[in-house]
């Protein structure tokens, strides 16, 4: 079983400072960190994009087709201006197609940026809402799946980070939860941005939408939201002077883990203990995930095929337990296969 679920209902600072931290690879112009969010979880090879204030489309190395009064150039720029069109890709996946409702259009063969016309209003992709410019490119792997990747196009949303944090705190957590609980999780999910940096180094990207980063909404955020992330603004959690890793959890099913039990020898999570990240008994038995039954049951080859094992015969389970006892892994094997260690959260 997972042993950290996403989601908390309260983030404990404990011997940990609250201070306000800005990395500078973030820095806007206006002091406010600006990131770069690939929409992964937006994987369409066509895409309809609009804005009730008007757009303005920012390209290179494009090639005008079709006739309309609807696109026009604006003086001295390689840019345009309209309300809405789709995007899809060519068959050799190398430009972008744009069209617009009358038909008129451009072939695009390097990125293409749209913009709102008025900042305050946000963008529809897909017709889902966002705020900030949004860049376009042809399919390219995100690491990830979802955009970028089995024939979808790569969309990157820039933003400032705070609007940034509006959309992942509708996505991680309700609304009408209270409103500490609300500024708790806006501090976690600042400090996780803000220490990951770009976490998708060698993508346009630094982090996505899905739960491999945190969940983002987009605008489709709430005034209790809103206030919890501005009543923080700027403020994250440091730990001996550094970015503390802010896990949260929606149930630990009884008791949470030591870092060095659940990610050993781990990048994002190094084997050493943690102080912060010390293994505590829970408070959460009135949670509809603390527990749960298992429904489905597996012969020996249904679950060795489900494991990927080799070999016949009976199987084989070795428990290996961390620093405080408790099983972090498991080895399997069969007679006449190559043994599997799999940890416990990938089962």
């Amino acid at each position: 079983m997972k042993a950290f679920v996403r989601h908390c209902a309260i983030i404990a600072i404990s011997s940990i400072m609250l201070c306000m931290a800005v990395p500078e690879m973030l820095l806007a112009a206006a002091g406010e960190p600006e990131i770069r969010v690939g929409l992964v979880s937006i994987n369409a090879a066509v895409i309809e994009i609009s804005c009730p204030a008007g757009l303005t489309a920012e390209m290179h190395k494009a090639s005008i087709f079709g006739v309309s009064k609807e696109w026009r150039t604006l003086e001295g720029t390689e840019s345009c201006a309209l309300q809405s069109f789709t995007i899809s890709v060519s068959p050799q996946s190398t430009e972008l197609l744009v069209r617009s409702s009358a038909g008129f259009g451009v072939k695009v063969a390097g990125p293409l940026r749209f913009t709102a016309a008025d900042s305050k209003v946000p963008l529809r992709i897909n017709n889902k809402d966002y705020f900030g410019s949004a860049e376009f490119a042809p399919p390219k792997n995100s690491g990830v799946g979802g955009s970028g990747s089995g024939g979808g196009l790569t969309v990157v949303l820039n933003l400032r980070l705070e609007k940034y944090l509006e959309g992942v705190l509708a996505g991680e957590v309700p609304a009408s939860w209270p409103a500490e609980a609300l500024k708790a999780q806006a501090v976690a999910c600042r400090t996780n941005v803000m220490s990951w940096g770009e976490r998708h180094s060698g993508t346009d990207f630094d982090i996505c939408d899905g739960t491999h980063c945190q969940v983002f909404k987009g605008a489709a955020t709430s005034a209790s939201i809103s206030k919890a992330v501005q009543d923080t603004t700027g403020e994250v959690i440091r730990y001996g002077g550094k970015l503390i890793n802010a896990y949260f959890h929606s149930s630990s099913g009884g008791r949470t883990e030591n870092n060095e039990d659940v990610w050993p020898g781990s990048e994002q999570s190094p084997s050493r203990a943690l102080p912060y990240l010390r293994a505590v008994d829970d408070y959460d038995q009135a949670s509809p995930y603390y527990s749960w039954a298992v429904s489905k049951f597996y012969t020996i080859d249904e679950f060795a095929a489900q494991l990927k094992l080799d070999g016949r015969g009976d199987l084989t389970v070795e428990t290996i337990a961390g620093a405080n006892q408790v099983p972090v892994r498991y080895r399997f094997a069969r007679s006449g296969g190559a043994a599997k260690t799999y940890m416990r959260e990938e089962l």
